[in-house]
């Protein structure tokens, strides 16, 4: 969706060719998501907070708040369930994040919206809540960057409270959808073919993913006639159906490594 780390996550070399194509999808269909009629909204639910996931995270990533007392983000996660309890309790637009750096870690409560000229998601207002109990205001909120002034409400639905075994349900079924498009994506690369073979199994491993430093690079292990290991891949939403691969790197069990994309390989 790309889709996200959790999916929640899974997002490409240039950022905002994995999250234009499907804005949207994020706002403009949100509400027929979350009104859970079936497994596809499901999936809406899913791939609409794995979006704004990986958009914040864009957003997030040069704040001098985040920056000073957090570092490079190294982990950048959606609260799904708290995230969704704020919308119910009248905070639309409010999102709860965990965050991890090499200076610290915490918790972002956010107002997210969505801007006007391009589409994107920016981060309005917020606060950092690091573990060790300090807390930060991430920025006032009424002014994008550039001096452009955006409203300061989306409209978006109530959601209902749902159970944790219907939250996990829905994960799962986004992770499978990802791994499924990007499966179709590489399945067909010599590389792949050579030293997987036919794919057998290919899945979506979120705490790996998790653990990658670029942002749009997610983790999949994959298993074939010919062998097994896991494929970290820079992944790019196409459309609502397509998953785009970029670069990738094979890591067999064994230890040996091979780029699927010689002349764009994966650091």
């Amino acid at each position: 969706m790309s889709n996200s780390r959790d999916v929640l996550s899974p997002q490409p070399p240039e950022s905002s060719g994995n999250t234009c194509l499907i804005l949207g999808l994020v706002f403009g269909g949100f509400g027929g998501f979350v009104l859970l009629c079936g497994g596809c909204c499901g999936f809406g639910v899913w791939f609409s907070f794995g979006e704004i996931e990986r958009q914040t995270r864009t957003d997030l990533a040069n704040n001098a708040v985040i920056q000073e007392h957090v570092g490079t983000i190294q982990t950048f996660k959606i609260d799904f369930m708290e995230s969704i309890n704020k919308s119910s309790d009248g905070e639309e637009d409010t999102f709860v994040f965990d965050i991890a750096g090499d200076k610290g870690s915490g918790t972002i409560v956010a107002e997210v919206l969505n801007s006007d000229v391009d589409g994107s998601l920016y981060v309005a207002s917020g606060q950092l809540t690091m573990d060790s109990g300090e807390v930060y205001e991430l920025m006032d909120g009424s002014v994008l960057p550039g001096g452009i002034e955006f409203p300061g409400e989306i409209e978006m639905p109530e959601i209902p409270n749902m159970d944790p075994a219907a939250t996990e349900a829905l994960l799962e079924a986004g992770n499978a959808e990802f791994a499924r498009k990007v499966q179709s994506a590489v399945a067909a690369n010599p590389v792949l073919m050579e030293r997987i073979g036919d794919i057998t199994s290919f899945e979506y491993d979120l705490g790996q993913s998790n653990a990658e430093p670029g942002m749009d690079v997610y983790v999949f292990l994959v298993a074939g006639s010919k062998g097994s290991g896991k494929l970290r891949a820079e992944c790019i939403t196409l459309d609502e159906q397509t998953e785009g691969v970029s670069s990738a790197e094979l890591i067999l069990d064994g230890g040996e490594s091979a780029q699927l994309f010689p002349d764009s390989p994966l650091q």
